[in-house]
C-alpha cells in the first residue's frame, strides 16, 4: 500500500508555536520542513482561520456583536473540522481536485438518468427525488470542486462531505426505491430462485429458519440485523471526528463504493426478496421482542426491489474491513455482529442465499480497492502544484490587530 501522511498529525505537534520563530509567529506562521505545505498558525489550530469574508462581516458588527459571534463560533469549532484536519490535496487553491467520492456520484447520475428520462412521473416524490439527486447533488460537487474561490474554502469542503453523509445514510436507498416504483418494471425473484434451487436444491431463506428452530438463536440474529443500523449510522460520523482524515476518507470510499454498485444494479435489476415473494415465518416463531422490531422495520421502511445484492451484508463487510485495516479498532464489536448479520439476512428470510454472498462479495473487494486506491488517488493529485488557502488569518491575530487599532 503507498504510504500517505495526514498533516492533521503535523499540526497538532505545532499546537504550540515555538519561541524561536518569533517573527513567523508574529506574521501568522508555522513552517515544519517534515510538512507537506506551510499552515497559518492560529495559536492551538483548535480554531479554523478566518477568511477575509467572515472578516468583513465581523467588521461590521459592534463589540456586543462581534463577541456574540465570536462565541458561537468557537462552539461551532469544537464539532466541525478546521482547515488543520483535511489533507493537503483537498486544500490545494491552483488545481483542480476531484474526490473519489465525486467519481461514483457521475457514476450514479450516468445510471440513473436513462431511468428518469424513459418512466419520468410528475408526481411530488419523483420530482423531488430527481430535483435533490440528481439536480442539486453533482451541482453543488460542481461548483464546490470547479471554483477557484471555493477551493480549500472550509465550507465547501463541508458541503461536499454533507453530499457524501446524505447518499451513504439513506439518500441513495431512498432515491432506488422512488426509481423502481416509478419504473414499474417486473421483479426478477423468480430467476434468483431457479438459481438457488440449482445451487442447493431448496430455498435457504424459507429452509434455514426451520431446520434451526431454536428461539434464542433467531432472537441473536435479527439482534445483529438490528444493528446493521449502528455499522450504517455510527462509523462515518466516529472517523470523520476522531480518526485522520486519510481513514476518513478510505471508509467513505469503501462505503460509497458499495452501496453505489448495490444501487445500480438494484434499478436494472430489482429483486424483492424472499419476505415478500415466498412464505416466511412470524416473529414470534423466529425471536421473542427486536424480531417483532425488525420485521416491522422491514415492512413500513424497506424499498422493494433491492433485495440482490444484499447492502446488509455488503455495508457491514466493507465497513469492518475498512475499519479493522485502517485503524485497527472495534474488532470485538465487528467479530460479534457482521457474521451473524450475514446469517441473519437468510434466517429472518430478508434476502435470499445468492443476495448475501454477492453482498459479501462485492463489500470485501471493494474494501480492498479502497484500500489501496485512496492513497494512491490523493498522492496522484498532490503530485500537481498546488498551495494551501493563504489569505486567511487566525482569530488570535483578529483580536491582536483589535487590541492595537485601540492603543
Amino acid at each position: 500500500m503507498v504510504p500517505l501522511s495526514d498533516p492533521r498529525e503535523d499540526n497538532r505537534k505545532r499546537r504550540l508555536p515555538d519561541n524561536n520563530s518569533t517573527e513567523l509567529q508574529s506574521q501568522g506562521f508555522s513552517h515544519d520542513s517534515n510538512n507537506f505545505f506551510g499552515t497559518m498558525d492560529n495559536g492551538s489550530q483548535l480554531r479554523p482561520p478566518v477568511t477575509p469574508e467572515e472578516l468583513w462581516f465581523r467588521s461590521k458588527l459592534g463589540d456586543s456583536g462581534r463577541r456574540t459571534w465570536d462565541k458561537i463560533r468557537e462552539k461551532c469549532d469544537k464539532y466541525l473540522p478546521c482547515l488543520s484536519d483535511y489533507t493537503e490535496v483537498e486544500l490545494q487553491t491552483d488545481q483542480f481536485y476531484l474526490a473519489l467520492t465525486d467519481v461514483f456520484i457521475v457514476l450514479l447520475s450516468l445510471a440513473f438518468l436513462p431511468m428518469y428520462f424513459l418512466y419520468f412521473e410528475f408526481t411530488f416524490t419523483v420530482v423531488l427525488s430527481f430535483l435533490a439527486n440528481r439536480v442539486a447533488i453533482p451541482s453543488v460537487v460542481l461548483v464546490a470542486r470547479s471554483s477557484r474561490q471555493l477551493r480549500g474554502h472550509r465550507i465547501a469542503l463541508l458541503l461536499t462531505d454533507a453530499v457524501t453523509w446524505y447518499l451513504c445514510l439513506g439518500g441513495l436507498y431512498g432515491e432506488v426505491g422512488t426509481i423502481i416504483s416509478m419504473a414499474g418494471r417486473p421483479m426478477f425473484d423468480t430467476r434468483v430462485q431457479d438459481i438457488e434451487e440449482d445451487m442447493w436444491g431448496t430455498q435457504p431463506a424459507v429452509e434455514f429458519s426451520r431446520e434451526v428452530d431454536i428461539k434464542i438463536i433467531g432472537e441473536y440474529f435479527h439482534w445483529c440485523y438490528f444493528l446493521f443500523y449502528g455499522i450504517l449510522f455510527f462509523p462515518l460520523p466516529v472517523f470523520y471526528w476522531r480518526y485522520p482524515r486519510t481513514h476518513y476518507l478510505t471508509l467513505a470510499n469503501t462505503v460509497l463504493a458499495t452501496l453505489a454498485v448495490c444501487a445500480i444494479i438494484w434499478v436494472y435489476f430489482p429483486v424483492e426478496g424472499p419476505y415478500w415473494a415466498l412464505p416466511h415465518r412470524h416473529a414470534d416463531q423466529v425471536g421473542y421482542l427486536i424480531s417483532h422490531v425488525v420485521q416491522w422495520l422491514v415492512e413500513m421502511g424497506s424499498s422493494h426491489g433491492t433485495a440482490f445484492p444484499s447492502s446488509h451484508c455488503g455495508v457491514s463487510t466493507a465497513t469492518w474491513i475498512a475499519v479493522a485495516l485502517t485503524s485497527g479498532d472495534y474488532k470485538i464489536p465487528f467479530l460479534l455482529v457482521t457474521p451473524g448479520l450475514w446469517l441473519a439476512t437468510i434466517y429472518g428470510g430478508f434476502h435470499y442465499c445468492i443476495d448475501s454472498i454477492c453482498g459479501i462479495l462485492i463489500g470485501a473487494v471493494l474494501a480492498i480497492a479502497a484500500l489501496y486506491i485512496t492513497p494512491l488517488w490523493l498522492n496522484y493529485f498532490s503530485s500537481n502544484n498546488h498551495s494551501a488557502p493563504s489569505s486567511t488569518i487566525s482569530l488570535n491575530q483578529v483580536y491582536e490587530r483589535e487590541d492595537e487599532s485601540r492603543v
